[in-house]
């Protein structure tokens, strides 16, 4: 019976960030695609105080402290600009709802290290890579 509650656990902590992640993506995707990115510099901490407030929205929000990738392509000096922009509004923990997000810088060369993190942030500049 406790294996039946641990893969019950399991996969209701799947589903939860599985749910954040996709909310994630929806709203940068929707940020990103409104036109917003090409006259807008690198993140500013409102829009990461966006971002923590539709996170606290959700119905089952995450709480506590959640890794966020932050998704840049050195190569890309936009990109490398808003990943630096977004480190340094990240660094020692920005917290908004009950919510604490700790940045993890991740280059496109180890992007498999994202599956570690609770949200993904892909910065500007990165329209080539999808």
């Amino acid at each position: 019976m406790n294996h039946k509650i641990k893969s019950a656990d399991s996969a209701r902590i799947l589903s939860q960030t599985l749910s954040v992640f996709v909310f994630c993506a929806a709203f940068l995707m929707a940020f990103y695609s409104s036109g917003i990115s090409q006259s807008h510099a690198a993140i500013q901490e409102k829009d990461m105080e966006v971002i923590l407030r539709a996170l606290a929205f959700q119905e089952n929000a995450p709480s506590g402290e959640l890794t966020m990738a932050i998704l840049y392509d050195p190569s890309i000096s936009k990109s490398q600009s808003d990943a630096n922009a977004a480190q340094s509004i990240l660094s020692g923990g920005f917290s908004a709802k009950g919510i604490t997000i700790k940045p993890k810088l991740v280059s496109t060369s180890s992007i498999n290290s994202i599956a570690n993190a609770d949200l993904v942030y892909v910065t500007d500049g990165m329209n080539s890579h999808f």
